[in-house]
């Protein structure tokens, strides 16, 4: 009931609680015992039989207690409310350490994160997780740091992860960011520059590859700190990858062997499909232009009539796309 709240919210809840049940418990009392009983309480004798009866103590001095029926009712409705006052109050001191103790039984340990020499992935966007996809397959030791509650899928693939903001440098610090040899960011641009002057503050010679979804926030990124700076239409996950281990040569380089194209749905065949399909063509959808709006890639974005597709791709991937067409 009260886990959405902080422990400090919870224990004031539980306090206003009590305090509000013993002065309901108290007036009660000394209203039934006076005008309905005839008799003459103190407001030590209402205090008493209010901390019994919520309590469920039960009492059995004579003179403390209700005996019309007016004041058995109010005194079953007084040891409810002590039931459910309880209740809470357990969930209050044992439920926070419960469920800590719980949480380390069910969840998988991360495996530690590489002592040096390894790539920080700072952000599970889908970009990022093409980016962790490629280092993966190139068997380059990483880490990732993320704080959207993606843990148990990351963990169960062995990969050391992180949970906090990777903008803190106590968060960058438990991924070894001393000793990495590159960090990818993969979050809007301006998370991105945040992160970029803690991991060059923390690492000066360390490479700092970083997307960006505006031109204009090049020159930012660049002078906090990035290496690499890739936008959205001109590289994939992949390629940023590959420029973060300093592979320029790379035959994967789509600098040196494909360009940027901006072709019409209708025209080729494209309406309806998902933008991760046009992968499977051998070329990489960057996104969609859409009534003068940029959608950057998604894989289940679906296109629609209208769109203008920004693909990159080499010659051969160009005409695979136009038999589709045809």
């Amino acid at each position: 009931m009260l886990r959405g709240y902080p422990l400090r919210n919870r224990i004031v809840i539980f306090i206003l609680m009590v305090t509000s049940t013993l002065l309901i418990g108290a007036i009660g009392y000394v209203y039934i015992k006076t005008n309905i009983e005839g008799g003459h309480p103190t407001a030590i004798d209402a205090i008493y039989w209010t901390v019994v009866t919520i309590s469920t103590l039960g009492y059995s001095n004579g003179d403390i207690n209700l005996n019309s029926q007016a004041g058995e009712l109010f005194s079953i409705i007084m040891i409810l409310a002590g039931v459910f006052i309880i209740f809470v109050g357990i969930e209050i001191g044992l439920g926070p350490w419960f469920e800590a103790k719980m949480k380390k039984i069910v969840e998988k340990k991360s495996p530690p994160v590489p002592k040096k020499g390894h790539v920080i992935v700072a952000g599970l966007s889908e970009l990022g997780e093409e980016s962790l996809e490629e280092l993966l397959s190139r068997n380059v030791p990483v880490a990732v740091i993320d704080e959207d509650g993606r843990k148990s899928s990351i963990i169960e693939k062995g990969i050391p992860y992180i949970s906090g903001d990777p903008t803190r440098e106590d968060v960058l610090k438990k991924a070894n960011i001393n000793e990495a040899d590159a960090i990818i960011l993969t979050s809007d641009d301006t998370t991105n520059a945040f992160i970029a002057l803690t991991a060059r503050h923390l690492n000066p010679k360390i490479r700092i590859a970083s997307s960006a979804s505006e031109k204009s926030s090049e020159k930012i990124l660049k002078n906090s700190g990035a290496s690499v700076i890739a936008l959205p239409e001109m590289i994939s996950g992949e390629m940023l990858a590959s420029k973060v281990l300093g592979d320029e040569e790379s035959p994967r380089n789509i600098d040196e062997i494909a360009s940027l194209y901006q072709i019409s749905a209708e025209k080729y065949g494209m309406v309806g499909k998902k933008l991760g399909e046009l992968r499977d063509m051998g070329v990489f959808p960057a996104g969609i232009r859409r009534k003068g709006e940029f959608i950057a890639f998604k894989n289940d974005v679906k296109i629609r009539n209208g769109d203008i597709i920004s693909v990159i791709a080499d010659d051969e991937g160009i005409k695979k796309l136009r038999r589709v067409g045809t």
